[in-house]
């Protein structure tokens, strides 16, 4: 399994996208939430809401999918896209590859 991640400013952002990443196959599951974030953006400090989503993906082939929509659809100009291979419980896992 792989997880897809970025973070995005608003609910309505992150729903948006969990939609489009279901809709398109490419992630069994979305989760998200708020976060707080900080960071340093064209030399200030920057601290703030976003909302940090996470699509669950069955393998390589549909996480690189799913970042390729994510590039594509994302509302920032300069997006964080991070994929990591997870391993997870013999059910979810067989559960996740049936999607």
């Amino acid at each position: 399994m792989m997880i897809v991640k970025t973070t995005v400013g608003s609910r309505a952002d992150a729903k948006r996208i969990a939609r489009a990443l279901l809709s398109s196959g490419f992630a069994g599951c979305v989760s998200f939430w708020e976060v707080e974030s900080a960071y340093i953006w064209e030399g200030k400090k920057i601290r703030g809401k976003e909302f940090l989503i996470e699509a669950k993906c069955k393998g390589k082939k549909e996480a690189k999918k799913a970042t390729g929509l994510l590039l594509r659809i994302h509302p920032y100009g300069l997006p964080m896209v991070a994929s990591c291979n997870a391993s997870v419980n013999r059910s979810y896992g067989r559960w996740l590859s049936g999607k």
